[in-house]
């Protein structure tokens, strides 16, 4: 089941999501302006960094021009949201099974700070 954005909520989110595609390398400005509307739906929403616990990078099922060393990600209704998932979300449970070639990947809260840990 998909995050129940209303109307407005998934609009929103879209045009994050737009702005900030998978190869923009921006996940964490993407986040940093989910989060709030994430937190509409759910006022526990979080967002995560995902950190490689081996090796120097985290590496998606899709294709990228350059490397990710690290990832972000919003956790919203049990379910995380950005630029490999799109608006609907993927459950966290299937998240880095459906989107990441390694599961050896670090969860680490992040603090909206902008810094990395």
């Amino acid at each position: 089941m998909a995050i129940a954005w209303n109307l407005s909520q998934a609009a929103r989110v879209s045009d994050i999501l737009s702005r900030y595609p998978v190869d923009s390398r921006h996940c964490a400005l993407a986040a940093r302006e989910i989060h709030p509307i994430a937190c509409e739906r759910d006022p526990e929403a979080s967002v995560w960094q995902l950190w490689p616990l081996e090796g120097r990078y985290v590496v998606p099922k899709i294709p990228l021009r350059r490397p990710w060393h690290y990832h972000v990600t919003v956790e919203v209704e049990a379910h995380c949201v950005d630029a490999l998932t799109g608006v609907s979300g993927t459950s966290r449970m299937d998240y880095v099974r459906t989107h990441w070639r390694y599961d050896a990947m670090q969860w680490v809260p992040d603090d909206l700070s902008g810094e990395e840990p």
